[in-house]
């Protein structure tokens, strides 16, 4: 950022930031690394574990961006299965005392982008900032998509995944070892 516009914003109320961000005028994702550099900063052997997850905001207004009918997976006994809803996907990182949000997207309701791909483009920028990380994620996550272009990068996936998957044979997935074709299929028809 240039040094007047720096002086300039460290005197100004707190809806000057906002109104820089509803503009397009400030660029998030150096923001975003420039957060990322900062937090290495504080760990000792310089390896990160970043969390991902989803989340819904409940909209009333239809006409906000990304807002549609979503499936509400908390199960809460005073809400319904389906809300009218923004799904953001966050990228967080773990320190001693809590998870810094470094960067969130939205999910649009329409179009091909995904919360994977989202996901996925949200590792992959913090990884080049962070080579050889830990990702944490949900068992919604732990799908092919996402794991193996990240296991690709050298990054470590924790997560569980559902029980179709732990029942076939475990398999070395970070050498880039698959089944051969004409493998014989497991229990549920897969390689």
């Amino acid at each position: 950022m240039h040094p007047s516009r720096s002086a300039a914003l460290s005197a100004a109320p707190w809806t000057t930031y906002f109104k820089l961000l509803e503009r397009g005028s400030l660029k998030t994702q150096a923001l975003a690394n420039q957060l990322l550099r900062l937090v290495m900063q504080f760990s000792p052997e310089g390896i990160l574990t970043f969390v991902l997850d989803d989340t819904l905001l409940l909209r009333w207004s239809d006409s906000a961006p990304g807002v549609g009918i979503r499936h509400e997976h908390s199960r809460k006994p005073n809400r319904p299965r389906y809300v009218n809803a923004q799904c953001w996907v966050t990228l967080g990182v773990v320190l001693a005392r809590g998870v810094v949000a470094i960067r969130s997207r939205l999910v649009p309701l329409s179009g091909n982008t995904n919360k994977l791909s989202i996901a996925v483009a949200l590792v992959r920028v913090a990884a080049c900032i962070a080579p050889g990380s830990r990702v944490l994620v949900d068992s919604w996550y732990m799908r092919k998509r996402f794991v193996l272009p990240l296991l690709g990068r050298g990054l470590r996936i924790i997560g569980q995944a559902d029980a179709s998957a732990r029942t076939a044979p475990a398999r070395d997935l970070s050498a880039g070892h698959h089944p051969a074709p004409d493998a014989p299929p497991t229990a549920h028809g897969r390689h």
